[in-house]
C-alpha cells in the first residue's frame, strides 16, 4: 500500500502540467475570472490519495476492471488480443482521470463563489491569508513556543498585491495556482521586544505587467522612492473598479527588489 502510494504520487507532476497548460489557455482567452487558484500543496496531497484510491478501484470494482481491460485490448488487433496487451491507452486514461481533479475543482469553486453570497474573509495583510501548508506550520510554531500566538502587532501592512489581483484577475501571472505561500513576513519589534509592525511582502513577479504594457496603459510611478527597501504599491486615484485603471509600484525601491509591500 505504501509503495503503491509513493509510486503513484509522481502523478502530481502531470496535475501541475495540466494546470500550467490551462493557465496559458485562460490568459489567451481572457477567462482568468472563471478559475479559482488552487493550493499546490493540497493538489499534491489530493492527487496522492486519489491516485491510490483509483488504482485500488481499478483492480477491485468490476465496472472499472472491464473498462481498463477494454482499453488495454483496444489498440491490439483482434487476432492477438489473447496474447498481448497495450498499456498506453489505459495509462493515458488513468493519468487523465487523476489530473482532471484539480482542474474541475478550480472551475466549480469559482462557479460556487459567484453564486453564493460573499462572506468576510481574512484580511490580505494577515498571516492567516495563506495556503494550508503555511497555516499548519504557523500552528506548529505556536504550539512549540517558537512564537506567540496571541501577539498582535500595532500596525499590519502589505497584501496590496493580493487585493489588486483579486479585483483584476487578468493581471495574474499564474491564474491556476495560488502564490500566497510565497509571501515573506517581516516582524518589527520595538526596544521593549514587543511586536510593533508586521510587513507582508509579495513577489513582484506574481503580477503580469506585460499585459498592461501591451494595452498602452501608462504606469503611474512617482519620483518619490519607497520608505522601505522594497517597492510600495498604491491605489490609482482613478476608477478602481475599472479593469483599465493603471496601478503600479508608484513608490519604487531605491535598489533592485523582487518584493512589494
Amino acid at each position: 500500500m505504501v509503495q503503491t502510494t509513493l509510486y503513484l504520487s509522481r502523478l502530481v507532476w502531470f496535475a501541475y502540467a495540466a494546470l500550467s497548460l490551462l493557465n496559458v489557455q485562460l490568459k489567451r482567452c481572457h477567462l482568468e475570472h472563471r478559475f479559482k487558484a488552487v493550493d499546490p500543496t493540497m493538489v499534491a496531497i489530493a492527487v496522492t490519495i486519489y491516485s491510490f484510491a483509483l488504482s485500488w478501484a481499478g483492480q477491485n470494482v468490476p465496472l472499472l476492471i472491464e473498462l481498463f481491460q477494454w482499453l488495454y485490448r483496444l489498440p491490439v488487433s483482434a487476432s492477438r488480443q489473447s496474447e498481448e496487451l497495450e498499456l498506453i491507452l489505459g495509462c493515458s486514461v488513468f493519468t487523465l482521470m487523476v489530473t482532471i481533479g484539480p482542474v474541475t475543482y478550480g472551475v466549480f469553486a469559482m462557479c460556487l463563489e459567484s453564486v453564493l453570497p460573499p462572506r468576510a474573509g481574512h484580511p490580505y495583510h494577515a498571516p492567516s491569508y495563506t495556503n494550508m501548508k503555511n497555516r499548519v506550520l504557523y500552528t506548529l510554531l505556536h504550539h512549540c513556543g517558537c512564537s506567540k500566538q496571541n501577539e498582535q502587532a500595532r500596525v499590519s501592512l502589505g497584501g496590496a498585491v493580493h487585493e489588486v489581483l483579486t479585483q483584476h484577475p487578468r493581471d495574474k501571472r499564474c491564474v491556476t495556482m495560488s502564490w500566497r505561500a510565497t509571501d515573506c513576513f517581516v516582524l518589527c519589534y520595538n526596544e521593549n521586544r514587543v511586536l510593533d509592525t508586521t510587513l507582508r511582502l509579495s513577489l513582484v513577479a506574481s503580477v503580469d505587467r506585460t499585459r498592461r504594457a501591451k494595452r498602452d496603459v501608462a504606469p503611474d510611478v512617482t519620483s518619490e522612492p519607497s520608505v522601505y527597501v522594497v517597492n510600495q504599491l498604491e491605489r490609482h486615484p482613478g476608477p478602481w473598479d475599472s479593469d483599465s485603471s493603471p496601478y503600479y509600484f508608484v513608490h519604487p525601491a531605491t535598489g533592485p527588489s523582487a518584493w512589494c509591500l
